[in-house]
């Protein structure tokens, strides 16, 4: 089993690419990555077969809605914002004197 197996991934487009913005990104992958043009070695082979691979998931309409529905986007978790805009950090000067670095309220609504 090959590491990227996502071919938006290995192809390097979102999710929302159009058909000709695949289509150049699967001739600009391929031209670097093509065993003739590439030094020898099976790397370049595999790379070039996971591209091709990709593209031909992706350029057929019916391929790439079947692929999206069984592999849909994973959404990471954005942390709240109260917890970042009240973060500070106090330091104590020699005289008892308190330095706030950092704190910002949130807006007023």
């Amino acid at each position: 089993m090959r590491e990227q197996s996502d071919p938006y991934i290995v192809l390097g487009i979102g999710r929302q690419a159009s058909a000709p913005e695949i289509s150049r990104a699967y001739r600009r992958a391929a031209r670097v990555t093509h065993p003739d043009s590439s030094p020898a070695g099976s790397a370049s082979a595999e790379r070039f077969q996971a591209i091709s691979d990709a593209y031909e998931t992706l350029r057929d309409p019916k391929r790439r809605a079947a692929y999206d529905r069984a592999h849909p986007p994973v959404s990471r978790p954005i942390p709240p914002v109260a917890s970042i805009v009240r973060s500070s950090v106090q330091y104590a000067r020699p005289g008892g004197q308190h330095i706030v670095l950092g704190s910002r309220r949130p807006p007023d609504t």
